[in-house]
């Protein structure tokens, strides 16, 4: 009986030492894929008119996402945005959006907004 008794002992212990090391395998798994894959950049250059330079580029992190298609959408949602933004400001005489792309002309400048998705393991700064 005492052997009996040690191997029932023995069994549940296992069992919960398998099943601790399960759960922390999917909470490690669950913590890999929080991280984000996808960055959704925004550059934005200017070239002023008056002397034909160029000013105010910039390339910005504008959010990270999960997927993809989230991504995408988040672009084209904040193209949109811009358009409108500009459209409703009388001071740019010129205003189109070619998907998440945005133009844009003033009396004293033309620009333009663009809207990309990148994996996170890309760094369009070149850093």
């Amino acid at each position: 009986m005492a052997g009996a008794e040690q191997g029932q002992v023995i069994v549940p212990r296992a069992w919960r030492a398998s099943l601790v090391v399960t759960l922390l395998l999917f909470v490690s798994v669950g913590t890999a894929s929080a991280e984000c894959a996808w960055v959704l950049w925004n550059e934005f250059p200017t070239v002023f008119r008056q002397v034909g330079l160029r000013g105010m580029d910039g390339l910005n992190i504008v959010e990270a996402f999960h997927t993809k298609s989230a991504c995408d959408a988040a672009a084209m949602f904040h193209a949109k945005k811009q358009e409108e933004e500009k459209r409703a400001d009388a001071s740019y005489t010129k205003v189109t959006r070619n998907g998440t792309w945005v133009f844009w002309e003033s009396d004293i400048a033309l620009g333009s907004y663009r809207y990309r998705c990148l994996p996170d393991s890309i760094d369009p700064k070149g850093k």
